[in-house]
């Protein structure tokens, strides 16, 4: 799962995410680290699941998953890489950290009014991603949000409802801090 040229967009607790010679991106996990727990291989497992579910390019707001990809040390998931310049990504939180001012009204709108139909077209599909946050938007090259890493997702049966507790801190709703049972309105709450 190594290419020439990849180069290192993000890094995560168990995965890394390269941008690869042929403009996807690739995020990848050392099957050591996966075969560490059970835990680990039903979280790749499930990141899988939503992606297939949600990824499917209904929604210009979600990166979409083209592939998987394994070797003798890593397993993957081929990715729509989300560039804001066509090199590197831009996630919110760096776009409004790198800001001396909020937002303008009129893009904060934009951004938000993306996120929410985002979310629809997830929640429709009975996936909840149980990890947004600034860090996990990232900026296209023409400015709208895409919503990525969906690491922490879960597809939920109707009526079913996750008790994990998972999320960035500073985003996680409070039915997921008391793990009284967490659905879709978890995300709203991000």
């Amino acid at each position: 799962l190594v290419r020439a040229m990849e180069r290192t967009l993000g890094r995560g607790a168990l995965a890394e995410v390269i941008l690869l010679d042929d403009g996807t991106a690739l995020k990848r996990t050392k099957r050591s680290l996966l075969s560490f727990t059970k835990n680990n291989i039903r979280a790749a497992q499930q990141e899988q699941a939503a992606l297939e579910a949600v990824g499917d390019g209904a929604s210009t707001h979600i990166v979409r998953l083209l592939g998987t990809a394994h070797d003798a040390d890593y397993v993957g998931l081929r990715l729509e890489a989300v560039l804001a310049d066509g090199r590197s990504g831009l996630t919110l939180r760096a776009l409004l950290a790198s800001r001396s001012a909020p937002l303008p009204a009129a893009a904060a709108a934009h951004v938000g009014a993306c996120l929410l139909r985002a979310l629809a077209h997830v929640h429709g599909r009975r996936v909840v991603h149980r990890d947004l946050s600034p860090s996990n938007v990232m900026h296209r090259a023409d400015g709208s949000p895409c919503v990525v890493d969906f690491g922490a997702a879960r597809t939920l049966a109707p009526g079913e409802r996750a008790t994990t507790l998972c999320g960035t801190p500073d985003y996680v709703a409070p039915e997921v801090l008391l793990r009284s049972g967490q659905g879709c309105e978890a995300d709203c709450w991000s």
